[in-house]
């Protein structure tokens, strides 16, 4: 996978387990800016390396991506809720570590980027019949 996907999501597990056992307000402060700045990279760089491994079909690519991060958006607090409600908050914020990996696990099973020869996007447009002004 991408570096720097890997790397904010290495950060956010990380981050993560440290604001859970956090002792002290101000490492739990840093912790969660930690946490905060290394979750802020996973949505460009996911994108950035969805485009990179299927540049024919980027945009087909950046829809599904955008789909299921959104998805997850909406409903992974729903879920972090819920557990909380039925586990306790301490419970369900190991749900963040463990997602984390997850994460890097699908990263590990997709594999390397393999080299792909870059094909020109089709602009979309119909072309004019023989003999039409452009």
């Amino acid at each position: 996978g991408g570096p720097v996907l890997t790397g904010s999501l290495l950060l956010t597990f990380a981050a993560a387990v440290v604001l859970q056992r956090a002792d002290t307000v101000p490492l739990a402060m840093v912790a969660a800016v930690l946490a905060g700045a290394s979750v802020a990279n996973i949505y460009p760089a996911s994108i950035s390396l969805v485009v990179s491994g299927f540049p024919h079909r980027a945009d087909h690519a950046v829809a599904r991506t955008t789909l299921l991060s959104s998805s997850t958006t909406i409903l992974f607090p729903l879920l972090l809720g819920r557990l909380a409600d039925t586990a306790g908050l301490d419970v369900a914020f190991w749900l963040v570590p463990v997602v984390s990996v997850l994460a890097l696990g699908a990263i590990k099973l997709a594999g390397p980027l393999r080299p792909t020869r870059t094909i020109p996007a089709p602009s979309g447009l119909a072309p004019l019949p023989e003999g039409e002004f452009t």
